[in-house]
């Protein structure tokens, strides 16, 4: 739900709409340059998660999001929606972060958390469930946008940025107690943790103290073997 819940509508669906009333006309070459540089920043998308995190990455591109809607939507109110030169540039460069950002973290991630975090008996109706409030959610918004943002309605225009802003904070609040680090486990040890009720702050904790207890055996396995080979040459001498 958050995936939709923080402006995807107005930042991608709409884009065009939204650049119009910002105040650019050259649309169309800035949809070309946009997209091109989204195709080669989402192969990110394949390398970060296992090497920083899926929780990280959530918590990060909500952070850009909540940054980019209220640049947005201050300059959208400072220059009634209407930005040049400057804070143009600056609007642009909001819009275009918020894209190229999401292309790598929402964009991606609630698939993979979703896909990991479900119990292997309830995986399919967990992921049943999660696109279709996500698609639900995102229907409810591509019908609402052009009204609550076009002029004749309700006239909101940039400014719409703050909605979508208040909904980054809950995504904020919601990567940082209640999505779980993923990283490194497999899907039958997720299970035991969840069976045990694990804290999702803990997680990555008990990760470090697996891998140390694992790294001490390793070292003890280790020293006994060498104890073993020195105890053959001396037996054999």
């Amino acid at each position: 739900m958050l995936q939709q819940a923080q402006g995807i509508s107005f930042m991608n669906n709409y884009l065009n709409t939204t650049l119009l009333n910002l105040g650019f006309e050259n649309t169309y070459e800035l949809l070309v340059v946009l997209y091109a540089c989204k195709l080669i920043i989402s192969f990110v998308g394949f390398y970060l998660p296992d090497r920083i995190g899926r929780r990280p990455i959530v918590f990060i591109g909500s952070s850009v999001f909540l940054f980019s809607m209220l640049t947005v939507a201050g300059v959208a109110t400072v220059t009634n929606s209407k930005p040049t030169g400057a804070l143009g540039r600056l609007t642009l460069g909001a819009v275009f972060m918020w894209i190229l950002i999401d292309s790598f973290t929402w964009s991606p991630m609630p698939w993979t958390i979703a896909s990991e975090v479900s119990s292997n008996r309830l995986r399919g109706k967990t992921l049943a469930a999660a696109a279709w409030s996500g698609f639900g959610v995102g229907l409810i918004s591509n019908l609402v946008v052009p009204y609550i943002q076009d002029e004749g309605y309700g006239n909101l225009q940039g400014q719409i940025a703050y909605l979508w802003a208040g909904f980054s904070v809950a995504a904020l609040f919601f990567a940082f107690f209640f999505v779980p680090e993923l990283k490194g486990r497999s899907l039958e040890e997720l299970d035991v943790l969840f069976y045990n009720k694990v804290p999702t702050r803990s997680l990555l904790r008990i990760r470090y103290r697996l891998r140390r207890s694992r790294m001490l055996r390793k070292r003890r396995r280790s020293i006994q073997s060498m104890f073993e080979m020195l105890l053959d040459v001396l037996v054999l001498q």
